[in-house]
């Protein structure tokens, strides 16, 4: 039997989630339907569209994080992964994005980003001004 099914994560920026999933080059709706099997629906804050049957959405929990919502009987086929492998994804890209955005605030440029061998995100980022190599 399909269903909709919760899975928590850390994140907490509704901006920097927004971010994220345009970095992934995912097609994303904000305040729409979630949509699963036999045509059930679910509300989600954000929410991935799929040229499938089945949407991967995002929802607003009481400690203000935000939860992957989907019917994975379908989603996983969707979006071509499994929930466990999309929600890593997902945490990692949004741990970055988040870093970055709150660099740029304190006045930080990003001069690289890149993923060694053992799949880890070096940054090398320099203080805007800064003269010098």
């Amino acid at each position: 039997m399909s269903h909709f099914t919760k899975l928590k994560t850390k994140i907490t920026d509704r901006h920097c989630l927004l971010k994220t999933l345009e970095n992934l080059q995912y097609t994303v709706e904000e305040d729409s339907t979630i949509r699963g099997y036999n045509r059930r629906t679910r509300k989600g804050d954000i929410v991935i569209k799929t040229k499938g049957e089945f949407d991967v959405g995002f929802i607003k929990a009481k400690d203000s994080s935000y939860q992957i919502l989907a019917d994975w009987y379908g989603a996983e086929a969707a979006i071509g992964k499994n929930r466990q492998v999309f929600a890593n994804e997902i945490q990692k890209e949004y741990a970055v994005t988040k870093v970055l955005t709150e660099l740029r605030k304190k006045g930080y440029r990003i001069r690289s980003r890149y993923i060694n061998e053992v799949g880890e995100i070096k940054l090398l980022v320099v203080k805007r001004g800064w003269i010098g190599q």
